[in-house]
């Protein structure tokens, strides 16, 4: 599963808590994409509380300047950690 950090309003913790609980063995990774503007310890905390709840990954990749190369990369993140 994939799960932004600002799902539903910022409520990807409580369902990386339910996924965890409901469905153990469903790998979770966690991201933050987007052009929003965020401090990189604020990233960094973000990557702790959702690795400490279950997800088996962090990925951040704010999309200033998203191209086909970009979306590549993200894509083989993602994978290198579900497979």
């Amino acid at each position: 599963m994939l799960c932004g950090v600002f799902f539903n309003e910022t409520r990807a913790l409580d369902l990386l808590r339910f996924v965890r609980q409901e469905f153990a063995s469903l790998p979770v990774v966690a991201c933050r994409i987007g052009d929003r503007v965020v401090a990189p310890v604020m990233s960094e905390a973000m990557g702790i509380a959702a690795k400490s709840t279950g997800a088996v990954a962090y990925i951040d990749m704010p999309l200033l300047h998203a191209d086909h190369a970009t979306d590549v990369d993200f894509r083989s993140q993602v994978l290198r950690h579900i497979r």
